[in-house]
């Protein structure tokens, strides 16, 4: 099977399901880790300011939520950049509450 004369052997790594997986391969550990903590840290800021405007939390948890479980299960397929665009839009929703109560 080393030597991909059966065909078995998948080059491009199609099979490889998940994010997780694919920043272990590519950035290892180190990556993996950064990449753990900087969701954790939006989750944990999000979850801070809950209080401040309940619709805009509710808005951006579950974006957040959405968008890992969907690069866990399937990969990113992309689907990054509306992420961010979305959680943009939400925590300056929470900002703007912020300053205005």
């Amino acid at each position: 099977y080393s030597e991909g004369k059966s065909g078995l052997k998948d080059k491009d790594l199609w099979g490889l399901e998940g994010i997780y997986l694919n920043l272990l391969l590519e950035r290892g550990i180190i990556g993996l880790m950064v990449y753990v903590v900087f969701w954790g840290g939006i989750l944990l800021f999000i979850y801070k300011k809950r209080m401040q405007d309940k619709k805009a939390y509710s808005l951006c948890f579950s974006v957040v939520t959405a968008y890992l479980l969907f690069s866990i299960m399937t990969g990113e397929l992309s689907s990054l950049f509306i992420t961010m665009l979305i959680l943009g839009i939400g925590l300056r929703q929470m900002k703007n509450q912020l300053y205005s109560a």
